[in-house]
């Protein structure tokens, strides 16, 4: 899709959670913060699942495969609602970039010694940062989002320049003309997109950067 531009559905999804056990502990996570993010956007009780779940780092055996179950459950599920509503990612499928715009941009930045979970998990923290002092979010999402970040273990500094971050974030695909369309936690389980002026964008950053 990205590529070529062409939208092809699939006839069959397959999970198997037993090829977790393949994966070491950052892959997990990676996976785990677009779990966070599909919690944000559209599945509040899949927030709160992992806001519950007594985590003591990656569970191993049959813990892992529970986990991961309901993850991939919740997170799939919110994927399907979207892609179903929206197939040409016009609308509601746009909020599956939450943390990704800024997330990319620290991917890129960081000249991928970020990966791209912990680079969406950054991206999500000073998305919900800008929006809270923007007034843009109607609740406090940033310490829920943050706190549960931190529980897993993601770091979240960030040793990074506005200026070379929105540098990075203006090459995104998402950049619309003199626009790029942000994705705004509105509440846990509810987003809105917010279309910005590119110039405004270095400011955002350094808005998100300082605590």
């Amino acid at each position: 899709k990205n590529l070529a531009g062409t939208f092809w559905q699939p006839s069959l999804v397959l999970f198997d959670s037993e090829t977790m056990e393949t994966l070491d502990e950052t892959a997990i996570l990676d996976g785990l913060a677009e779990t966070v993010k599909c919690g944000v956007i559209g599945d509040p009780g899949l927030f709160a699942f992992l806001q519950e779940f007594p985590w003591e780092g990656v569970p191993r055996g049959p813990g892992l495969h529970a986990f991961v179950d309901r993850c991939a459950d919740g997170a799939i599920g919110v994927k399907q609602l979207m892609v179903e509503e929206d197939e040409r990612d016009q609308g509601c499928r746009q909020y599956l970039n939450l943390g990704h715009t800024l997330g990319h941009a620290i991917e890129l930045v960081s000249r991928y010694t970020v990966s791209h979970g912990h680079g969406v998990a950054v991206g999500m923290v000073l998305m919900a940062r800008i929006a809270d002092r923007m007034g843009w979010s109607e609740a406090d999402c940033l310490t829920p989002i943050r706190g549960l970040l931190e529980k897993f273990g993601f770091p979240l500094e960030i040793p990074y320049t506005a200026r070379s971050l929105a540098e990075a974030a203006l090459l995104d695909k998402k950049r619309k003309g003199g626009l790029i369309h942000l994705v705004v936690p509105v509440r846990i389980g509810e987003c809105r997109l917010m279309p910005v002026p590119a110039e405004d964008l270095e400011k955002l950053i350094e808005m998100g950067l300082s605590s």
